[in-house]
């Protein structure tokens, strides 16, 4: 069974130490990494650097050339991912860090290409063409190039990664908090999954329909916790485990992976 799996949470809280644990533990597999602040490459360093199965890509835009880089090549989202696709073999893993940085990058990548300026100045000029009583940026939802930003992230990449490729997908990105007022501007889809909760994934919002198990990370002093964040399908819940080995303690505990 392949995983589809979010870790969400926090700067520190594991995210990326958890699925090195998986990789380490299955040395034999490759794993493919996109990595748009190459965070990886500094945790390679520092503790696993006994882990060489790693096919490792620095992805700071949505669009650009690849090069060589440290233990892997640098260059944009979509040339590193058409690159990674025709090597990915059932039962590898591949890694999208930081998912509200990919959804930031598509936005960037388009307004760039598109109008040679930044995205807050895409944003600001949109602004300036909606009618003057407009007092929310959200009502760009409207707006024709949103719909085009949309596919650029789905359709031409997150979609092929979680549901194109025979791979396990492992996904990280950070949440967030709401308040309560914010919630009845939801889509109704979105209210529906998170229910009572005011905690959000951050990221392109149709993510969580993308993923299979949903983790919280968290740490508290020197020790890291996880806990299953309203899905885990056909799976028991973990609330608040204490992190060791990720590997051993999902795949092989509670997935019932044989290693």
């Amino acid at each position: 069974m392949r995983e589809r799996i979010i870790a969400a949470g926090a700067p520190g809280s594991g995210k990326t130490y958890n699925w090195l644990t998986i990789a380490r533990m299955l040395p034999d597999v490759t794993f493919h990494v996109l990595d748009p602040d190459d965070g990886v490459l500094r945790l390679l360093y520092s503790e696993f650097s006994d882990v060489k199965n790693l096919n490792y890509y620095f992805t700071p835009t949505w669009f650009g050339d690849l090069e060589k880089y440290e233990l892997g090549q640098t260059g944009g989202v979509i040339k590193a991912f058409k690159d990674l696709k025709p090597k990915v073999k059932k039962g590898d893993w591949v890694i999208v860090e930081m998912l509200g940085n990919m959804w930031s990058m598509a936005q960037s990548g388009f307004a760039n290409e598109v109008f040679q300026e930044g995205i807050g100045e895409y944003f600001l000029r949109v602004r300036k063409e909606m009618r003057e009583n407009a007092t929310r940026l959200d009502a760009i939802k409207g707006w024709t190039d949103w719909i085009v930003i949309n596919k650029m992230h789905n359709e031409d990449f997150m979609n092929k990664v979680c549901y194109e490729l025979p791979s396990n997908v492992y996904m990280t990105t950070s949440s967030s908090i709401i308040a309560p007022s914010a919630v009845s501007k939801e889509e109704a889809e979105q209210r529906a999954f998170y229910g009572d909760s005011l905690i959000r994934i951050d990221g392109q919002k149709a993510n969580i329909f993308r993923a299979q198990s949903i983790f919280l990370n968290v740490k508290r002093k020197k020790e890291w916790f996880y806990s299953t964040f309203i899905k885990d399908r056909g799976r028991e819940f973990v609330e608040n485990e204490k992190v060791s080995d990720f590997g051993f303690q999902y795949l092989v505990g509670v997935a019932k992976w044989e290693i």
